[in-house]
């Protein structure tokens, strides 16, 4: 079985960080005397990337976008939010088959790391990475930033490799590097967003990630075919 060099992104493949967002959301609105949006409409809004500004008009909020926006990256990589992000059932089951015969690297762009190594601590995720590429880099594009992160890891290009994410961050900069690019709808974007992209594969559920793990398992491919 040949060698493959998987890089996934964090947030939307391995985890569910939907209630995370909403409750910083909410919090940040109630500290602010804003009423909030529920759950439901918010990660909505979000995943149909709706500008922030809008996000506060449907509360009547939007003249507080700026301090919003401040509270809230404040707020996103604490301890106390963290703990909300949950790995999506089977995930890691199936990176765990994944790490035995393949190169695994987590590419994220968290502002801390130290937040960051502190929650795959906690996940007990940390094993199961040959590297964690992270940057709190905050230039556009954003893709700019994986690219460079992966060069940075002494990428092969002549390896198969491929990459798991979940915005167009992750799938451009895979288009880029020539990976195969594997887009899960189930994470920050919606399933039109990503199909827009053009990956080599779309994904619709963490059931549907974990049975393409084994494929990759079971062919020592790209895959092309899950």
């Amino acid at each position: 079985m040949s060698e493959l060099q998987v890089f996934l992104d964090l947030d939307g493949p391995i985890l569910d960080v939907s209630y995370k967002y909403w409750r910083v959301h909410r919090d940040v609105l109630v500290d602010l005397v804003k009423p909030y949006l529920s759950k439901d409409e918010y990660w909505h809004l979000k995943r149909t990337r709706t500008p922030v500004p809008d996000i506060l008009a449907r509360v009547g909020a939007q003249e507080i976008t700026d301090e919003y926006t401040r509270m809230r990256i404040a707020r996103i990589e604490t301890p106390e939010y963290l703990n909300y992000d949950r790995v999506w059932p089977g995930v890691r089951e199936a990176l765990v088959a994944l790490a035995r015969d393949h190169r695994l690297v987590l590419v994220t762009l968290r502002r801390s790391a130290e937040a960051l190594h502190g929650e795959l601590e906690r996940l007990k995720l940390t094993p199961l990475f040959d590297r964690v590429l992270s940057s709190g880099e905050q230039r556009t594009p954003r893709w700019g930033i994986e690219v460079d992160l992966i060069h940075s890891d002494g990428y092969q290009a002549e390896m198969p490799g491929m990459i798991v994410g979940d915005t167009e961050t992750d799938i451009r900069a895979g288009q880029i590097l020539g990976l195969h690019t594997v887009a899960v709808t189930f994470g920050i974007r919606t399933a039109e967003y990503m199909a827009s992209l053009s990956p080599d594969v779309l994904i619709h559920s963490p059931e549907e990630l974990v049975e393409w793990a084994k494929s990759c398992l079971v062919q020592g491919t790209r895959a092309n075919d899950a």
